[in-house]
């Protein structure tokens, strides 16, 4: 697809335009980046061991509560629910 030759566009604009996308991209970039870290980290134990999976699985937890709107203070344990688990 041609671009179309635009006489009265102000170059400084057109520079924040792709200063934006490029940041866009980046953080679309380190998203997947993350997503893929943590499904791997999330699957088998022999790989990283049990404790990095455990910590990825609840990075999952927390980014599927996020995407159900729950708030940071509804997800954060208070401190008598915590209970350590020997591993």
């Amino acid at each position: 697809m041609p671009i179309a030759h635009q006489p009265n566009i102000d170059l400084a604009d057109l520079m924040k335009e792709v200063l934006a996308a490029r940041r866009n991209i980046w953080t679309y970039q380190e998203f997947s980046v993350w997503m893929t870290n943590t499904m791997r980290d999330a699957g088998n134990p022999a790989q990283h061991g049990k404790f990095r999976q455990t910590i990825a699985r609840a990075r999952l937890d927390n980014f599927v509560s996020l995407a159900d709107g729950r708030s940071s203070a509804q997800r954060i344990p208070a401190r008598n629910d915590i209970t350590l688990v020997a591993i």
